[in-house]
């Protein structure tokens, strides 16, 4: 057995040849000088298998050697084979010299060393995959703060080649890399080097160097994208060279600007400076030289995806690691992507089809099929799906009769318009009919029905019956009347203040033509476009049913309610009365820049969704709860920095939902926490032994 296995090594060494074993002997035996084996401590012993080389030698003289024994072997690698397992374990040793030389202080070592590791790691290309390269980056990206030109260069350019080679690098190995990058402060010294670059007197390499580097990281980590985009001093200086006469440095920047406009934020900025959108185009001439045109092209793709809100390629499990902060398009498409497009086929063939729906008349077997999708779209119109399917099928809706977006807050504002209570407007057509309204509503859902003109105004005291409480404290209240023109149908009003009350109206085909001209005059534009069957603009905001726009502090005539203590925060109390006016709570995008805020401001924002879960338990407001509850578990998955101080005050308002939730983003980094310090608040603040069962938590404190 022993002499077959000396055997099948001296094979081996043969299909390498002499010349490379050669090199790889000397390399070995000056590696020898420096590399050792740590001794073991009392919890490590050789017999566990897990010993790691490491370099040890600060000698000068012999990094040297070193370095140059590696620059005569790696010039032999292209023409060995790199699977065969001397090879490997010659890169593997050299990967682990070169960790140790790059953290020497001797400016002539550290240049020997970085051209070093340039050349290998370009030499054995993606093949860097197989080998553990994170000390590797660590100690490049740390040289990168350095005042020397020539090794910044080189160091970037070897850290683009491994970072590149790499590919699409997912799970511990990602977060370890990006980890490795923030606590060098990559991102910085790359912009610093860049805002410090003088065109004509530093080498181009320097500056394109920098760029690539950075355009891979931004393509490779979302995250990093907020800290180019934030930095106006890094954007004006990189925007002057945008259009350069040498064409590497004008692809350069292209390819940086593509990278950066895959964050929604990022795109918009760059939207916003004219004069570079002016330049970009410029590049497309024919005078540039056709890869700075095939760039160019790039850009004003994503930058035109960024205007249109058309980012399909996002569903893919690769675009969504890509891209980052395109809310507007997924609240647009929503998250089902078949039945987004489904609907969208549906609204162009509808206009071709024989499905028809009376629903004046009662329902009867030859309605059954138009019956089942009316109710499929009514409700996806009452759900929370996407403002593209919403208005797909509101769309498909017009053709049977029935217009508008059906809204939970509509529904509960209809019994204000048949009810009339506290209305204070008297909207009085020719023939004597008259509809009795609420200003408020008319302020802010349709302000055209009520002209300023005063000849079209007057004003009545409530009749007599009416008590105190109706008309509220130190002020009577007054019916103001206004008088329509002799044009306006009171079937067609009534539609219209129908819609305006609850965002949903059934029209006969009759009143198709005065409400075309109705809701014209009304400017009620989504309304308007249903009449007329027109397509809205994709990524277009949609309707909304908000009355926000008649808040106002007290003591407005459109306020007649009494004073209510609501034992939340003002931020907490803002949102709600948002959510009271509009149907909808704000929420929080956990985007790059949700991602970048100070922990304690993010702490701040959640505090009052919490509180919203608490109150909401106690107000019955289910709807407020979960979407709180939402809100908070999406922005402590993005970024679990406030996780702590988070479960801390829910505990206070024994809110275990979301003591739940924290716990689950806490978990994974327990022991790191726990031997920082970090979670000693948190032991006083959460329950006592006994009490800790009942709460879903008490994992975390016996793992």
């Amino acid at each position: 057995m022993g002499s077959s296995s000396k055997a099948r090594a001296r094979e081996k060494k043969r299909e390498l040849g002499d010349h490379v074993l050669a090199l790889r002997h000397r390399l070995h035996h000056a590696l020898s000088l420096g590399i050792k084996y740590p001794s073991f401590s009392s919890e490590r012993s050789p017999s566990q298998g897990n010993r790691v080389k490491k370099w040890e030698c600060t000698d000068a003289g012999i990094q040297s050697h070193v370095l140059k024994t590696m620059a005569a072997f790696i010039s032999c690698l292209s023409s060995a084979p790199s699977q065969h397992p001397l090879i490997k374990d010659s890169i593997s040793d050299m990967l682990v010299a070169l960790d140790g030389i790059l953290q020497s202080e001797n400016e002539r070592i550290l240049s020997q060393a970085v051209d070093a590791t340039q050349k290998l790691v370009s030499t054995i290309g993606n093949s860097v995959r197989q080998y553990p390269v994170l000390e590797v980056i660590f100690s490049l990206s740390r040289l990168l703060s350095l005042n020397q030109l020539r090794i910044t260069t080189s160091c970037a350019i070897a850290l683009n080649c491994i970072l590149t080679n790499l590919g699409m690098v997912r799970g511990a190995n990602h977060r370890e890399i990006w980890e490795a990058l923030e606590k060098t402060k990559t991102i910085r010294s790359i912009a610093d080097a860049l805002q410090k670059f003088v065109g004509g007197v530093q080498p181009i390499e320097c500056f394109t160097a920098m760029t690539a580097l950075l355009t891979t990281i931004l393509w490779k980590w979302p995250s990093a994208r907020y800290h180019v985009w934030s930095n106006n001093m890094l954007m004006v200086k990189v925007e002057r060279f945008c259009g350069n006469p040498d064409s590497s440095i004008a692809i350069s920047v292209l390819k940086l600007y593509s990278a950066l406009a895959l964050c929604g934020h990022g795109a918009m900025k760059l939207l916003e400076r004219k004069e570079l959108t002016a330049k970009v185009v410029q590049s497309l001439g024919k005078s540039h030289p056709i890869s700075v045109r095939i760039e160019a092209l790039k850009l004003c793709r994503h930058l035109m995806s960024c205007l249109k809100s058309d980012i399909r390629v996002s569903r893919s499990s690769i675009a969504s690691h890509l891209q980052c902060c395109w809310h507007d398009v997924e609240e647009w498409e929503g998250d089902d992507i078949i039945l987004f497009y489904s609907l969208r086929a549906l609204s162009q063939l509808i206009g071709f089809s024989n499905l028809v729906y009376d629903h004046t008349k009662e329902s009867s077997n030859k309605h059954s099929e138009a019956q089942e999708l009316i109710s499929n779209l009514q409700y996806i119109l009452s759900s929370t799906f996407g403002r593209g399917p919403r208005w797909f099928a509101a769309y498909i809706l017009s053709f049977f009769g029935l217009y508008g977006f059906a809204n939970k807050l509509g529904r509960r504002m209809e019994k204000a318009l048949y009810e009339q209570e506290l209305a204070d407007v008297e909207l009085v057509l020719m023939n004597g009919q008259s509809y009795t309204v609420h200003g408020a509503i008319l302020a802010a859902r349709c302000p055209y029905l009520l002209p300023q003109r005063e000849s079209h105004i007057e004003e009545r005291k409530l009749d007599g019956h009416h008590n105190d409480l109706e008309i509220g404290h130190h002020r009577e209240k007054l019916i103001h009347r206004v008088r329509m023109s002799d044009r306006v149908d009171s079937d067609a009003l009534f539609r219209i203040l129908e819609y305006v009350y609850t965002g949903f109206t059934l029209v006969d085909k009759h009143l198709i033509k005065q409400l075309k001209v109705l809701s014209k005059f009304c400017e009620l534009k989504h309304l308007s476009a249903l009449l007329q069957k027109k397509q809205l603009s994709w990524g277009n905001a949609g309707p909304s049913f908000d009355l926000t726009v008649v808040l106002n502090p007290a003591g407005h005539p459109f306020s007649f309610s009494e004073i209510i203590r609501v034992p939340i925060g003002w931020e907490a109390l803002v949102k709600l009365v948002h959510w009271f006016y509009s149907g909808e709570l704000p929420g929080i995008n956990p985007d790059c820049r949700w991602n970048n805020i100070d922990t304690e401001l993010q702490i701040r924002e959640l505090r009052a969704y919490v509180e919203l879960c608490s109150l909401a338990e106690f107000w019955c407001l289910e709807e407020v709860g979960e979407e709180s509850l939402k809100v908070i578990a999406s922005c402590l998955r993005s970024d679990q920095r406030a996780s702590i101080g988070i479960v801390q005050f829910a505990t206070k308002l024994n809110q275990w939902k979301i003591v739940e939730i924290g716990v689950q983003e806490i978990a994974p980094s327990y022991s790191k926490l726990r031997v920082a310090g970090e979670l000693e608040d948190l032991d006083e603040e959460l329950p006592s032994e006994g009490e800790r069962v009942r709460i879903p938590t008490k994992r975390l404190f016996y793992i």
